[in-house]
């Protein structure tokens, strides 16, 4: 979300300090975070059952769309 919107978010006084906006972290920086997140969260996904495995893999298609919803409507958690 904040390496999508941080052109954005350098505009908006509300979401200006925000660490990538602000230039706090790099995107690099930010990106090898996220790697680190998502190779812990493959870690304990793959100990679960098969169900829920497939549950759990299938909702981050809407992690995903979030950040792009925020752009076509007001209301991005009813999406």
């Amino acid at each position: 979300n904040d390496l999508w919107d941080r052109d954005i978010d350098k505009l908006v006084a509300r979401t200006r300090n925000r660490p990538i906006a602000s230039g706090a972290i790099s995107p690099l920086a930010a990106v090898v975070f996220l790697g680190g997140q998502l190779s812990a969260g493959l870690v304990i996904l793959l100990q679960l059952n098969d169900f829920s495995k497939v549950l759990g893999a299938s909702s981050l298609v809407l992690v995903a769309a979030y950040p792009l919803m925020k752009r076509v409507t007001n209301w991005p958690q009813a999406f």
